[in-house]
């Protein structure tokens, strides 16, 4: 009897451990396995109080340094994103996952796949949007408070209500699906372990609040993550026969590919459920992971990557599944999968590692659920609550004792209705079904901005709850638990939808037959910058794709693409020929001839490829035709031939993967996008391209049955895909780090050349440079002073000196401010697309991989500006990155407004009638950390250009020293604004401002050249000036040849159109100046006519060189506004200007300066000698005649423009 009863305990304990051996012939052997049995259950016991005890620990620890609720609410918005997503996740993923999922997948397959892809889904809609549209509510501690900030406190203690009884159905769903499986698996322990994980939720989720929570969660779905590989293992180590097993699985309808494709009833109901399950219904756990976000980018990051967590965990399902059909277990209906796999698994262990990770996903669930339902109690009824009873007292703030407490009742509350629960999916349904229409619907509304009155929703509220309070009683309601997981999901998800259907209509129907309120209805969101954000950044990818399509018909994409190095052809080549060589070996007999030819006719190419760098015809630049040869032979021996291989091996695994990896090379040689259309461009020729095969038969056939060549087929594609995805990360991110630096670069570059540049030309001109006039000032000075204590008379030059010093110190300012600044290339001078300069800047910074969001606020209909295009864009890259990066900056979103306004040159001294300042078309570029719109103003005013010390309190801050420099370069104005919270970079643009830019009027060739634009006959020109000059004038020898040297290598290797030295032409003004005065001034003034206007000479050295009567003559005469901002004059002003002046100097400089012209016209264009022919006889003939100028020059002026209009004529 006795042996028969250790018989009887044995088979019970074999039973229960899943061992397979059923031979109990003696008491030793039943001892024995006693004993086994006890020693699992003690290493079962163990892992579970390792998991348990470390999971109290993680809590505790993360517990430390919560002071006040914003702490033990949301963490202080400090976590990182990657912690929020898996906490996340781990809160999606609940304690029933492995008991209802795994079964589900091994007796619905692919169907359940499917059906589990619409949280992929939902979880992108609501990313995409619903929570680009919450910015407004950050800041908050919960939905309800979110609700409430729009609707009123009542809509708010109402939210709170529905989400603290669904986060509690939540609870108790969990800890009764925990009792209900560990009862299962440890019949003893199953209430003690409910206990045991509620009390230790209970007191991390007391102490740490949203921290403790969430790393907890963290090492949670870690250590489910870890059991599929164990299940996989465990699956298919009693594998007998898996090769049939795996073509019996291919014959089931639910894992077979072909029948899933083929419509039937099965798949309706799949489709129909995948629609029904789309919308989320942000229960308070899920939505909390926003709030807990410090700002929508995080957020959105958070449900991108909790969807694509949710595409490749079903995967992993899927595995175990297919290795349960390989390692032939059949399950009875009746029979849990998880069950059969902790039984028949006989490795100790297995059960306390299943038991740790149901414990993980319930608790992950559970605490999360907790938490939300505790801050929904302290932040949204507590407080409203109190200030109800003491309606005195001042609102109370929430408090974290408060929040502590209702974690305690809340968690004793959802563990009595756990255990006193029966059916946990009725539960569930009943709590979802109430809350979906009553919370969710409102708050989905109120996102997308449909906000109706408070009563409104209340209406609504009360007319869905009634409806919901209906259906409970109704058969569907009690008839869930009877129906397997799978169709208990897919009835729930239905009802759910209907009820959310029904819900919007209720609540637009209440809103509209209530009596209006202003401002309700659908007036939008009130913070929509993440929504504007988010829809610019697709449409830019978009564009970015588009344009990448239109490379490959660009000689420069096309020059990029040939191979810069001899080893791409020689790789190229080798692969060329081992992937034909493989292919050969696997083409079908039938197919051998003729196509053999082309197998060798590729080997052959291939062999070329590897050697053309040896050959005298190879070209390492390439040329055009070489170009568009390689880009052929790619689409040839890449696409054509690889796929004619696969069919030929009539897509076997090995062909197949050589088509992967022609693709994959393609794909590093070209761009991906490039690489996939001309896939597809390639597959329909070959519908063209014999022989005709067909794919799906054929590739079916191929893995029907279990054999080595697939395995080796998915290594080889595996492998090639992971080299191919690292080698074009890295090489995207350093072409894009090169790309960046060499636009840095050509920016130092400039700024470096114009330094040397600027210095080396006030080097050449040194006779007006500080310190010979300083010196010479001295020496005068010196000797005035001698005389000034006796002689009275010498006060008045005392006083001139200072004036003079006065001014040099103008010209050091100015001579300063040259070698800093940037002057601009004429000829790189050219309208440039604004919005695709952004484009490129937005990509450089996005390839870089940084945390990057633009928001353009583009105000204004122009589209181009005139600027220097390589300028231009590092300016937008410069403030884009840095400000991206300001401390200011926690979002990582930059905003940027482009507004039309005006830029205003002033005047320093009152003009005189009829001059009004020049106003100019210009655009506001506002680069912010702040979304706000931002106020420009009618017009903007640049005074005249001075010496400001803009220093940099940091290196952060260098990039507005540059953009400064830059923006002054195109006559731009400048604001920073800068405070702990926000920076706000203002820079103003003219649309054209090629009036006001700062050009080089000078070559830098002169200065590499070292030499001067001068001719024997220039040389002889200035001794004949000379000595006439000193004979005729007044003017020492000494002045005269340094004024000539002076305009000589101001002109520098400037030649006229007539072919002569440009310098001559002031020397020729002065010869005709000479017939009608021998005024020193007014000679000087001739000489110096053209420096302002034509080279770095300002007005201020001419003053303190020449005197105030020079400086004016020349500053009359010349077409740029010598009164403050230094701008060049239209037509009209200049024409005004000079109008206005009555100085016979002023008109005898004109005139000669005309003849002159006139008289070397016909090296002119004919149209540029019409134009100035008929500008002559229209103004400055008549000009001249009113002011009395020299009739000699004014008849022969007439003559000259009457042939030239006679010619037109």
């Amino acid at each position: 009897m006795q042996l028969v009863s250790y018989k009887k305990s044995y088979e019970f304990m074999n039973a229960l451990v899943g061992l397979h051996s059923a031979n109990l012939a003696d008491l030793c052997i039943g001892f024995h396995a006693k004993k086994d049995n006890i020693m699992m259950i003690g290493i079962d016991l163990t892992i579970i109080g390792g998991f348990l005890i470390l999971t109290l620990a993680i809590g505790l620890y993360h517990s430390r340094g919560i002071t006040n609720f914003q702490h033990y609410a949301v963490g202080s918005r400090k976590m990182h994103t990657m912690v929020i997503t898996l906490s996340m996740i781990a809160t999606i993923y609940d304690g029933g996952v492995l008991h209802s999922r795994l079964d589900a997948y091994y007796r619905q397959g692919l169907y359940a796949l499917m059906m589990d892809f619409n949280s992929v889904l939902n979880l992108y809609l609501a990313s995409r949007f619903i929570i680009t549209r919450l910015k407004e509510f950050l800041g908050h501690y919960s939905i309800a408070e979110s609700m409430g900030s729009i609707y009123g406190p009542i809509i708010r203690v109402i939210t709170a209500l529905f989400g603290i009884m669904l986060a509690i159905a939540f609870l108790a769903a969990q800890i009764k699906v925990g009792a209900t499986i560990t009862k299962q698996l440890l019949p003893d322990a199953a209430q003690l372990s409910s206990y045991v994980m509620v009390l230790l939720v209970m007191v991390y989720a007391f102490f740490g609040g949203a921290r403790a929570v969430a790393l907890t969660d963290v090492y949670q779905f870690l250590f489910f993550g870890l059991c599929f590989p164990m299940l996989i293992f465990l699956c298919i180590y009693y594998a007998k026969d898996p090769a049939a097993n795996w073509q019996k699985l291919n014959h089931t309808a639910s894992f077979n590919i072909t029948k899933l494709c083929t419509w039937d009833d099965t798949l309706a109901s799949v489709l129909a459920c995948f629609i029904w399950r789309s919308i989320i219904i942000f229960d308070p756990a899920r939505i909390q992971r926003f709030y807990m976000s410090s700002s929508v980018t995080q957020a959105i990051k958070v449900f991108n990557r909790s969807a694509i967590s949710r595409m490749v965990i079903p995967f992993l399902f899927l595995a175990v599944a297919i290795a349960l059909h390989i390692g032939g277990h059949t399950i009875q209906s009746g029979k849990n999968v998880l069950y059969y796999i902790v039984e028949f698994a006989h490795l100790p262990g297995i059960r306390g590692i299943i038991i740790s990770v149901i414990f993980a996903l319930l608790m992950s669930t559970a605490d999360s659920n907790l938490h939300a339902a505790s801050v929904l109690f302290a932040n949204d009824i507590w407080p409203i609550l109190t200030a109800a009873i003491q309606p005195s007292s001042a609102p109370r703030r929430p408090e974290l004792k408060i929040v502590r407490i209702a974690s305690i009742f809340i968690g004793l509350l959802g563990l009595w209705i756990g255990l006193h629960t029966n059916n946990v999916m009725q539960l569930l349904s009943i709590a979802v079904n109430i809350y979906s229409p009553i919370v969710a619907v409102p708050f989905i509304m109120t996102c997308i901005g449909f906000r109706p009155r408070p009563k409104a929703i209340l209406w609504s509220m009360a007319i869905n709850m009634a409806i919901e309070i209906y259906h409970m009683y109704q058969p569907l309601g009690r008839t869930l638990a009877n129906k397997n997981p799978f169709e208990a999901i897919a009835l729930s998800g239905q009802r759910v939808f209907i009820s959310l259907i029904i819900s919007v209509i209720i609540l637009l129907i209440t809103h509209y037959v209530l009596p209006k309120q202003p401002h309700t209805g659908w007036v939008g969101i009130r913070d929509a910058t993440a929504w504007n954000a988010q829809n610019q950044t697709t449409k830019r990818w978009w564009l970015e794709r588009f344009q990448q399509l239109k490379l490959p018909f660009t000689t420069a994409y096309q020059a990029s693409l040939f191979p810069k190095q001899e080893s791409t052809f020689i790789l190229l080549g080798i692969y060329l020929v081992i992937s034909s060589i493989i292919a050969l070996f696997l083409i079908q007999k039938a197919f051998l001839f003729p196509y053999i030819y082309g197998y060798m006719l590729v080997m052959a190419m291939g062999t070329t490829l590897a050697l053309y760098p040896t050959l005298h015809s190879y070209q390492k630049g390439g040329s055009v035709l070489l170009y568009w040869i390689w880009l052929g032979l790619l689409f040839m021996l890449l696409y054509i031939a690889p796929l004619q291989f696969a069919k030929l091996g009539h897509y076997g695994p090995m062909v197949c993967a050589i088509v992967i990896c022609s693709l994959g090379f393609s794909s590093i040689l070209l761009s991906l996008e490039i690489s996939m259309v001309l896939f597809i461009l390639a597959v329909v020729i070959h519908n063209y391209i014999p022989p005709k095969v067909p794919f799906w038969q054929l590739f079916s056939a191929n893995y029907a049955y279990l054999s080595m060549e697939p395995m080796y087929a998915i290594a080889t594609i595996a492998s090639a895909i992971i080299a191919m995805t690292i080698y074009i990360n890295l090489r995207e991110k350093s072409v894009a780090q090169l790309k960046v630096m060499n636009l840095t670069r050509a920016y130092e570059h400039k700024i470096a050349l114009e330094a040397i540049y600027n210095q080396a030309n006030w080097s050449r001109l040194d006779a007006v440079h500080n310190s010979n006039l300083l010196r010479e000032i001295g020496n005068k000075l010196q000797t005035t002073l001698l005389y000034a204590t006796t002689k009275d008379p010498f006060k008045k030059e005392i006083d001139l000196f200072i004036k003079k010093i006065y001014k040099l110190s103008n010209v050091l300012l100015w001579s300063a401010k040259e070698k800093r600044s940037i002057k601009l290339n004429r000829n790189s001078i050219q309208y440039t697309s604004i919005e695709e300069n952004i484009l490129r800047a937005n990509q450089h910074i996005l390839a870089l991989g940084e945390p990057f969001s633009l928001l353009l606020r583009k105000q204004t209909t122009m589209n181009e500006i005139l600027v220097d295009p390589e300028l231009f864009e590092c300016f937008l890259m410069l403030n884009l990155w840095e400000v991206n990066k300001s401390k200011q900056n926690g979002e990582h979103m930059v905003t940027l407004t482009i507004t039309d306004t005006v830029l205003q040159y002033n005047y320093t001294v009152t003009p005189p009638i009829g001059q009004i300042p020049l106003s100019l078309p210009a655009l506001a570029f506002w680069f912010s950390t702040d979304s706000v719109t931002q106020n420009t103003k009618a017009f903007y005013t640049v005074s005249e250009i001075e010496m400001p010390l803009i220093l940099p309190t940091s290196k952060e801050q260098f990039y507005q020293l540059e953009s400064r420099q830059i923006v002054e370069a195109h006559g731009g104005y400048t604001a920073i604004t800068e405070n702990d919270t926000i920076l706000t970079c203002l820079y103003v643009l003219p649309v054209n401002g090629q009036q006001v830019m700062q050009l080089k009027n000078y070559d830098p060739v002169d200065l590499v050249a070292n030499k001067l634009a001068e001719t024997a006959d220039s040389v002889m020109q200035e001794q004949a000036l000379t000595k006439l000059l000193i004979q005729e004038t007044t003017l020492s020898e000494e002045v005269i040849v340094q004024t000539i040297d002076l305009i000589k290598k101001a002109h520098g290797l400037v030649i006229r159109q007539s072919g002569v030295p440009y310098y001559t032409h002031p020397m020729t003004v002065v010869e005709i100046l000479l017939e009608v005065t021998k005024d020193p001034t007014t000679i000087l003034a001739g000489l110096l006519h053209d420096v302002i206007e034509d080279t770095p000479i300002t007005l201020h050295q001419i003053d303190v060189m020449y005197g105030t009567e020079v400086a004016s003559i020349v500053a009359h005469v010349t077409a740029y506004n010598t009164n403050g901002y230094p701008w060049k004059l239209r037509n009209e002003e200049n024409k005004n200007k000079l109008n206005q002046c009555d100085d016979s100097r002023v008109v005898q400089v004109k005139l000669a300066d005309r003849l002159h012209n006139l008289r070397t016209l016909y090296a002119r264009k004919p149209v540029d000698q019409q134009r100035i022919a008929q500008e002559t006889v229209t103004f400055y003939i008549p000009w001249g005649e009113k002011n009395k100028g020299p009739t000699q020059w004014l008849l022969e002026m007439q003559r000259i423009c009457t042939q030239i209009l006679q010619k037109k004529q």
